[in-house]
This record gives structure tokens, sequence and C-alpha cells, in this order.
């Protein structure tokens, strides 16, 4: 199995005489299972991190001091639309 098989002429006639060895040996491995909450606790994991360090960020830009009111006010319209 997986290396070698013995084709008789009519399985080869069968495959319209094409000697590809995939027609005749099956070298693929079985999918490893997963383990779907293990990947569900992982995903809600990195959601946290995510809210967290957005979390963070926002107050960091927050915090910021600028030079003009246009930059300011643009900064306002980027806060908010983070904050969705």
């Amino acid at each position: 199995d997986k290396f070698a098989h013995l084709a008789t002429f009519e399985e080869i006639k069968e495959n319209d005489y094409n000697l590809n060895i995939p027609r005749y040996v099956d070298t693929s491995e079985p999918e490893p299972e997963i383990d779907l909450d293990a990947v569900t606790a992982d995903m809600e994991s990195i959601d946290a991190d995510i809210k967290n360090t957005s979390s963070e960020l926002l107050g960091m830009m927050k915090d910021l001091t600028f030079s003009t009111p246009e930059i300011e006010q643009s900064m306002s319209k980027l806060i908010k639309a983070l904050e969705v």
C-alpha cells in the first residue's frame, strides 16, 4: 500500500492505458483531526488580545496633542471610526 500496485491489464485498459502512478497507487495521507474546541479557544483569546490592544491604542491616540485644529478634527474622526 502507498508504494506499489500490480495492475491487471483490465485495470490499465479501464484507465485508457494511462500509466500515471496516482491512478493505481494512493499515496495520500489522512488529514489530522482538528480540535474545534482548541481552535475556538484560540480565536477567543486572539479576539480578546485585539480588543485590549485596540483599546490601548485608542487611549494613546486620545492623549495626543495636535499642532492645528484641522489635524485634531481629522484625528477625532479617525478615533470615532476606530471606536466602532
